[in-house]
């Protein structure tokens, strides 16, 4: 069975609890993710901010310019409570029990000290399932 370390996307995005709106706007556009841990003054991560913590705020639909978004903090859409994580040295099969038991899309991978190494998300799964499945035709 596969690793999560195996599939894991390695370069995580994080964005600050005071960063503004308008910046994880963009980088949730630049780096086409749907969305970004946030971390603390501190470096510890706190929570996550997500397209749907952000539409589930009816975000889209009152704030129209990037300038209404400068003014709106990070911390006041997030989801906050710690990233749900997962070893880097557990199986795929615990990762999408896991995903699935949580009812989440993604799971940020950290290593035996807790430093976070990565994040699958079920892109990753779906992206495996599609070689294996390509591999018996």
């Amino acid at each position: 069975m596969k690793l999560v370390s195996e599939i894991m996307s390695r370069n995580v995005v994080s964005v600050h609890i005071d960063d503004t709106l308008d910046k994880v706007f963009d980088l949730i556009e630049e780096s086409r993710i749907s969305g970004v841990p946030v971390r603390n003054d501190a470096g510890e991560f706190v929570g996550v901010l997500t397209k749907t913590d952000l539409v589930s705020h009816k975000l889209v639909e009152g704030i129209r310019t990037h300038h209404e978004l400068a003014s709106l903090k990070v911390g006041d859409f997030m989801c906050p409570h710690p990233p749900i994580t997962i070893r880097e040295n557990e199986t795929i099969e615990a990762a999408i029990e896991k995903m699935t038991y949580k009812h989440i899309h993604r799971l940020f991978v950290v290593d035996a000290q807790g430093n976070m190494m990565g994040v699958i998300s079920t892109f990753d799964v779906v992206k495996l399932m599609s070689q294996v499945f390509k591999a018996y035709l």
